[in-house]
């Protein structure tokens, strides 16, 4: 067994020493028998909610209606849930009913073999009552009981069912599988696009996520999360995902399915999962480089792309996709580095002060000159300030 998290072991014998039932549940259990570091230790109970608020300070009712308590300690949170059955899920998320059950019937509610498990610090020994040691050695991904139903309980299970298999490097067992793609076109309404694109994004910060694509296309779930999406992009994507395996940012990832498409299409595709500013200005800035690829950009449009700080994870994104385009862009982006961070700094080589030194006035004319300026210093690669000053004073718009 792995290290247990003190905090978490002094949790379980405190319910222990009132006369309560508690083991460690779900995850950490699975992750233990793996070998796998352990990210949270949830504590599964005989006691109420109530009965836990006695026990321990600091407490947090976050789920009264599913008997799960959080304890604070150290500004770290310990999920402590009473044991419980479920029944009738009418949004296909949530149950109707929640009663307090027994150790079997807790497990038998969960949903893969493998996350049914409970441990016994005190015992040290494993409660499987659902064949989830033996689904661990066989690297599988089971639903407990009938799979179908495990699904309709909880449509957000499908992409889970594909995480833990990508993340673990197991195979879905086959009934499990066959469940799925009769349940992936139900997906929607029932789990939110916000919280799918939550899963995806775990799918896309861990290991084979390229793996996960495919297997997510294979069950029928990527056409319903992005519909008329074909194999072959799906194919080649993974190929390209593959490439950037780790903390590269997911709309990134994603983008690379959908390459081969307009970027009208891609920007509708992905619109509707996000939930952050950023993703939205990575998506922005990532259209604007594959709509250059496709052009001879003027050196003043590069070097403002290269100066926005999403630049370097497109640009990374898209060389897996178009190495000797994206090659050039580099070399541009090198030959540009004065001028990229002069925009990065804010810093122009010509400023109002130095041409009201020179007897212009603000107002319209400034500005058509300020803007000159920076359009012949990037274009012609003039970095010394007397030499730009005499570029612009040759202009026609000059005043004599």
């Amino acid at each position: 067994m792995m290290q247990i998290d003190p905090e978490a072991l002094n949790i379980v014998e405190v319910l222990k020493g009132a006369g309560h039932t508690a083991y460690f549940a779900g995850g950490c259990v699975r992750d233990m028998l793996l070998k796998r570091a352990c990210k949270d230790f949830d504590v599964a109970t005989s006691a109420t909610p109530e009965e836990i608020f006695q026990l321990f300070d600091h407490c947090l009712e976050v789920g009264a209606l599913f008997g799960v308590v959080h304890i604070v300690i150290n500004k770290k949170n310990y999920e402590v849930a009473t044991f419980r059955s479920e029944s009738g899920y009418s949004d296909g998320r949530h149950p109707d009913h929640v009663e307090r059950s027994t150790p079997e019937k807790d497990a038998e509610r969960r949903d893969f073999t493998i996350n049914g498990m409970f441990y016994d610090p005190k015992e040290k020994s494993v409660l499987d009552f659902v064949g989830g040691v033996e689904d661990l050695e066989k690297r599988v991904i089971r639903a407990i009981g009938d799979p179908t139903e495990r699904f309709k309980e909880d449509r957000l299970r499908l992409l889970r069912a594909v995480r833990f298999s990508a993340a673990l490097n197991f195979e879905i067992e086959p009934k499990t599988q066959a469940a799925m793609r009769l349940e992936a076109e139900n997906l929607f309404p029932s789990v939110s696009p916000e919280r799918i694109y939550e899963e995806l994004t775990k799918m896309a910060q861990g290991r084979n996520f390229s793996q996960a694509l495919l297997a997510l296309f294979d069950v029928g779930l990527l056409e319903v999360i992005f519909p008329n999406l074909d194999r072959s992009s799906v194919e080649e994507g993974a190929r390209w995902v593959q490439k950037l395996e780790g903390p590269h940012p997911t709309v990134l990832k994603l983008a690379l399915l959908m390459l081969k498409y307009d970027v009208d299409k891609m920007k509708e595709w992905l619109g509707a999962f996000f939930v952050k500013k950023a993703d939205k200005k990575r998506l922005m800035v990532l259209g604007e480089f594959l709509e250059l690829l496709e052009k001879k950009p003027s050196k003043q449009t590069l070097a403002h792309l290269f100066a926005l700080d999403e630049s370097s994870d497109c640009l990374q994104t898209l060389f897996v996709a178009y190495p000797e385009k994206v090659d050039q862009l580099l070399s541009l982006q090198q030959e540009l580095k004065v001028h990229v961070e002069r925009i990065r700094d804010k810093r122009p080589f010509i400023t109002a002060a130095d041409l009201m030194q020179l007897g212009i006035q603000p107002g319209e004319l400034m500005g058509q000159l300020l803007s000159e300026s920076e359009r012949i210093a990037i274009e012609e690669g003039i970095t010394e300030k007397m030499a730009l000053l005499k570029q612009l004073q040759s202009l026609e718009i000059w005043p004599c």
